[in-house]
């Protein structure tokens, strides 16, 4: 192998995270300061390399160039990695690779005003298909607080689970999270060798900068900076800045004085209704000692008449997904919550935190900013609750006293929930849905009107012999003796086979299929809601014999061990379900309200015998 020709070089051209500034004509077209460091994966993800001859080789590289010279350069192999381990692995050879694009030069660019093209050659692919192969979703169990780690996340499309493992954790067992995966692109480059066939070249492109894909779908008008929107960073929240969990749910604002038009609905049973947030830095000063001890989920109660309830804190459910290293230049400073995960000032890390009214009720704490650990757990959310709030705030040293201060700076918008005491008095029995939204996380709503069910039946048929009726008539044998009850088939059996049908199932198929309405909906709560006709992934709640383990526990099998105490799965399980079909009822034009009818059948068939 030898290197491309001396009197030329090939840098990145077009990234999705910056463009090189050689490329006046392509930078000039966005602001500098909008590049993503978040990317959606269902949007073009351009990786380029330029190829060109350096300033005084006396020779332009054009469009039209025909690779002739040993050294000149012929093809851009593109090669793609992913993980979710954090720190990244510094090395390609820790990533996973998980493909390749062998690409000749770009087809040339005519300018339209003399017909010339330009003096670069280009090499130009688009990776977002092979990235959202990768992706999928995360969902963590139902009343489980937060996904036990970054690198295998909760429940997911990913690889199956497999039984015969035994290791607590092993990369066997545990699937990935689908939901998010860092990117990093290397090139390598095909060269014309000194005998005129192609060869690999000892000359590479530094890997591009790592971006972090996520599975989102934004729309044609939707924002597609969602480094400006949904990441958590080191200047924590500031009025002209949003900076959103990965949800369009419109129950959060900007300001905490801020009254929301809308506020999501969740009774005080639920167990599951969750926030994904993606992190990116923790540091919040220009001090190294002033970093992040702590990432917490702070939230306040408010009682039905209005008044103020309990604050609370879910303590630091995210250290095992956020880097722990300690980043203090002077480690010997006597901090108070040295207990606390230390986080790292860079984070790139897709972090889920469960805000249901059942979940924070068994988990939180008052917020004791002098005291960490907390140590005072509290039920703040009870029957005289009306609605509370959530928001992920970052706790920091500022270095001055003694004791050090401590202060929390709020990090994201403020999401809003009411409780609905109503729905545990309906006659009509709920159902609560889950779905992959359009930014990438997991919504929930929970329907409450008119639960209509239904069992469609396929089956399929055969054709077989006819019985034999003679034996029905013959009651004697061939010397007029009547026969013996013991010489027929049985005693209620004399007809030989006439049990059987001519036609018989061969097998059926069935599912259960339901249909349920919404509650009376405004155009705000309702363009929200849409998003779950589309989606690709709806879950719907549902319990397990498990829940029903109480009443077991007096059984006599029970206490004969016939049935395992540790059922599995949980009490309550996700089940995926296909929306087929969707009706807009209109309640009052005047006012905008409207009702969705939602219809769906279990993706999972009832199971049935064989024939």
């Amino acid at each position: 192998m030898a290197a491309i020709r001396t009197d030329t070089s090939i840098v990145w051209g077009q990234l999705p995270l910056w463009f090189n500034d050689d490329t006046e004509e392509m930078q000039n077209q966005q602001r500098r300061y909008n590049a993503n460091y978040l990317v959606s994966a269902n949007q073009p993800m351009i990786y380029q390399a330029m190829w060109s001859a350096d300033s005084g080789a006396g020779f332009d590289i054009d469009e039209t160039y025909v690779p002739a010279v040993e050294g000149d350069v012929v093809n851009v192999i593109f090669k793609i990695y992913a993980t979710t381990e954090y720190p990244n692995p510094s090395s390609s050879a820790d990533w996973d690779l998980i493909g390749q694009i062998k690409k000749s030069r770009d087809i040339p660019n005519t300018n339209i005003v003399n017909s010339s093209v330009s003096n670069s050659q280009r090499f130009t692919v688009d990776i977002s298909r092979i990235v959202a192969d990768q992706l999928s979703y995360s969902l963590v169990p139902i009343g489980k607080g937060s996904w036990q780690n970054q690198e295998y996340g909760g429940l997911n499309g990913g690889t199956q689970k497999q039984d015969n493992i035994t290791e607590t954790i092993s990369p066997y067992n545990v699937t990935r999270n689908g939901a998010y995966r860092a990117i990093r692109v290397s090139a390598e480059i095909e060269m014309l060798g000194s005998t005129g066939i192609v060869e690999l070249s000892t000359t590479t492109i530094s890997s591009a900068s790592v971006v972090r894909a996520i599975n989102s779908v934004p729309s044609f008008n939707s924002k597609t900076y969602y480094n400006q929107v949904f990441t958590i960073d080191r200047w924590g929240i500031v009025q002209s800045s949003q900076k959103r969990a990965l949800t369009n749910s419109p129950n959060s604002t900007i300001s905490i004085t801020s009254t929301p038009s809308y506020k999501k609905s969740v009774s005080i049973t639920d167990e599951a209704e969750f926030l994904q947030f993606f992190v990116r830095e923790s540091y919040n000063g220009n001090d190294d000692t002033d970093y992040y001890n702590l990432y917490e989920v702070y939230g306040q109660a408010y009682n039905k008449d209005g008044t103020t309830g309990l604050s609370f804190v879910l303590g630091s459910e995210w250290k095992n997904q956020l880097g722990t290293t300690a980043i203090c230049s002077d480690i010997s400073h006597n901090f108070e919550k040295e207990s606390a995960t230390k986080f790292t000032h860079f984070q790139s890390q897709l972090c889920v935190q469960n805000v249901s009214p059942a979940y924070i009720n068994a988990h939180a704490y008052a917020p004791q900013d002098s005291d960490y650990p907390y140590v005072t757990a509290i039920t703040p959310i009870t029957s005289n609750t009306g609605y509370y709030r959530v928001h992920v705030r970052g706790n920091y040293n500022t270095n001055v006293g003694s004791p050090n201060v401590w202060e929390a700076v709020r990090h994201s918008n403020v999401y809003w929930y009411s409780i609905n005491d109503e729905e545990q008095k309906s006659v009509y029995e709920n159902v609560r849905f889950h779905w992959l939204n359009t930014v990438g996380g997991i919504d929930s709503y929970t329907a409450t009107r008119n639960v209509m069910e239904s069992i469609s039946v396929s089956k399929s048929l055969m054709e077989t012999k006819l019985p034999n009726r003679r034996y029905m008539q013959d009651n004697v044998d061939s010397a007029g003796t009547a026969l013996a009850s013991s010489a027929y088939y049985s005693d209620t059996m004399r007809g030989y086979d006439t049990y059987r049908g001519g036609t018989e199932v061969l097998s059926s198929d069935a599912k259960a299929n339901n249909s349920v309405y919404t509650e009376p909906l405004n155009n705000v709560e309702a363009k929200w809601l849409r998003e779950i006709f589309q989606s690709p992934n709806v879950w719907i709640e549902e319990k397990t014999d498990s829940s029903d383990q109480e009443n077991y526990e007096m059984d006599a099998a029970y206490l004969m061990n016939q049935l395992n105490p540790d059922l599995r799965p949980a009490t309550s399980i996700y089940k995926p379900v296909i929306l087929t079909n969707s009706e807009i009822v209109s309640l009052d034009q005047e006012k905008g309200l409207v009702m969705y009818n939602i219809e769906y059948t279990e993706s999972q068939g009832i199971l049935t015998q064989r024939n």
